[in-house]
């Protein structure tokens, strides 16, 4: 049964149920040790706050949304980058591979395998010791932004 505990201030305290909170608003209310006392809190000060924790997690969302995106746009970068350069050597050893055969089979054979990789041969240099020096080009649109990466690649004859 409620009882009244006291007053406080010149105000009657509300009525207290048996685990010591108030009856009508048991979590908005606070109590003061020293004196005993438990004393209700206004509603305006109460739902001053009320919503806030939805702002917050709205910002915190969006804040992760743009990270993942930055991250994923530096993955496509280096994904993009590393196929360029594996492209690059694959083609450099094809052409190396040929090279005693003259500089046009040579580039060809380059082109095919840069080909077969995705890349276009950009450039393409065979010396008379044997040695490729070229240049590809991956194009790629990740999240439909478009984006060329070259990468450049040297081999010898085996």
């Amino acid at each position: 049964m409620a009882t009244a505990v006291g007053r406080s201030r010149g105000r009657p305290a509300p009525a207290v149920v048996g685990d010591g909170r108030t009856a009508a608003f048991a979590p908005f209310t606070t109590s003061c040790p020293a004196v005993g006392l438990r004393q209700q809190l206004p509603h305006r000060t109460v739902g001053r706050d009320r919503g806030s924790a939805t702002v917050v997690a709205v910002a915190c969302a969006g804040v992760l949304v743009m990270v993942a995106t930055a991250v994923l746009a530096v993955v496509a970068v280096a994904d993009t980058r590393q196929r360029a350069a594996l492209a690059a050597d694959l083609a450099a050893l094809a052409a190396a591979d040929r090279a005693l055969l003259g500089p046009g089979p040579a580039c060809d054979s380059a082109a095919a395998v840069a080909e077969a990789n995705g890349a276009r041969l950009a450039r393409c240099d065979v010396a008379a010791s044997g040695i490729a020096d070229l240049t590809v080009v991956v194009s790629a649109a990740p999240r439909n932004v478009p984006l060329t990466v070259s990468a450049r690649s040297r081999a010898g004859p085996p």
